[in-house]
């Protein structure tokens, strides 16, 4: 952050921000004779601005811009198909196919989002409508509109999108204890520069957009508990996926759709400072479609079920004690169904079944933690012992065959550890 200005008046209020940053990223990934290499630097500069106004009663309006530049240098040699993508057919330590390539292109991308939204409070309170309205004006330049063949000038190729997004929140306090909501609308995000080579991927990619709605309740009994259940869905179109017999320049194509819905909830106990604690579920499915008449599988980071818990007990004398559990299905994955024999390399390569219709096993894990405070005048030092994964169960983080496909083990995450620690406290 450069800089932050903010005014208030009389019913108003008026925010600027000015940013600025460089950063860099690089990938390395080497199974096989093929290694990938990817290297992304990049340097953006953005500003957003704001401003709040009560026009009359309980209405409300607030508008603003969102600006920002980036200029993006991107370099990227290895196999077409590694670093994999999402949906991609592979299993983990299988050699990259041996069609090396390389390619360096910059992106230069100026976009701009105008928004404004109208709270709306009525019914002494109990009820808020808020409308918005967005726009996305997103201008890219890719340096090479084709892969660069012998002494042929480079030619870059331009993109602008313009992309409405309507949006509409709605809130409802119906008792004191109940208060139900609903929201939805459309957003957008512009294709990643990353996707925008003219080898690897294709520089005239579109961005996605997506439709979300959310509607639920939160029930609160004051110094007890609160909870809340949300159902949501989103729908998204536009999304980057491989082609299957890619032409020059085109190996990507923005014709991939998904689909996420579910149900997540909460509750929340808190009992003054002695006791705290919360319990989260998440019930979601999650599928994509790569092109149009293509089959619908499961997406690669579906999870159906997720549950989380967390719970301190204070014991007194600046002891405290505390857990969290967590367990949660296992992430699908492509199943290897049989063997063929390379006659080139004389290795063994994979047949796969239908995509992503395995799955990890369940994954659980056990956190303990104890702590103890001393107070030394007015500040505070806590000495802690955490232990992780106290149960020492082994969760499946991926899945590999042997060299002839034919067995197969789980690649396993950290076992039983424990940290001892102290932390000073202002």
């Amino acid at each position: 952050m450069l800089g932050a200005y903010t005014h208030r008046g009389e019913g108003s209020r008026t925010a600027v921000g000015l940013w600025l940053g460089e950063d860099f990223a690089a990938h390395r990934e080497h199974v096989g004779a093929v290694p990938s290499d990817t290297t992304e630097q990049s340097l953006r500069a953005g500003l957003r601005a704001s401003h709040a106004r009560r026009v009359v009663g309980g209405l409300g309006v607030r508008v603003g811009a969102d600006l920002e530049a980036a200029s993006i240098t991107e370099t990227r040699s290895g196999s077409l198909l590694r670093p994999p993508r999402e949906g991609d057919v592979y299993v983990l330590g299988q050699a990259a196919p041996s069609d090396v390539r390389a390619d360096r292109w910059t992106v230069a991308r100026a976009s701009a989002g105008l928004w404004a939204e109208a709270p709306w409070t009525f019914a002494g309170g109990a009820l808020t409508i808020t409308p918005a309205l967005r726009v996305d004006l997103d201008a890219t330049e890719v340096g090479l509109a084709l892969p660069p063949v012998g002494d042929t000038p480079p030619r870059g190729v331009g993109c602008f999108d313009a992309v409405v997004e309507p949006r509409i929140a709605v809130r409802a306090r119906v008792a004191r204890w109940l208060t139900l909501h609903a929201a939805g609308g459309r957003y957008a995000a512009p294709a990643s520069a990353a996707d925008l080579s003219s080898v690897f991927g294709n520089p005239t990619l579109g961005g996605s957009t997506a439709w979300h709605a959310v509607v639920g309740g939160r029930i609160e009994a004051a110094g007890l508990f609160d909870a809340s259940v949300d159902a949501f869905v989103r729908v998204e179109d536009g999304i980057a996926s491989r082609v299957e017999v890619p032409a020059l320049a085109a190996a990507l194509a923005d014709t991939g759709t998904s689909r996420t819905f579910g149900l997540q909830t909460m509750l929340r106990v808190a009992r003054g400072r002695r006791l705290s604690g919360w319990l989260t579920y998440t019930l979601l499915r999650s599928t994509v479609q790569d092109r149009p008449g293509a089959a619908e599988r499961l997406a690669d980071v579906d999870q159906t079920h997720s549950l989380a818990a967390v719970a301190s007990v204070a014991l007194g004398h600046g002891w405290r004690v505390g857990a969290r559990v967590r367990a949660a299905s296992g992430f699908p994955r492509t199943p290897v169904v049989g063997q063929v024999l390379d006659t080139l390399s004389g290795d063994a390569q994979p047949v796969f079944g239908a995509t992503n219709s395995d799955r990890l096993p369940w994954s659980f894990r056990l956190d303990l933690r104890v702590e103890k405070t001393v107070n030394v005048g007015r500040r505070a030092v806590v000495f802690f012992v955490d232990v992780l994964n106290a149960t020492n169960h082994l969760d499946a983080e991926e899945v590999v065959y042997d060299a002839a496909f034919r067995t197969r083990r789980w690649v396993t995450g950290l076992p039983l550890t424990a940290d001892v620690g102290v932390r000073g406290e202002l």
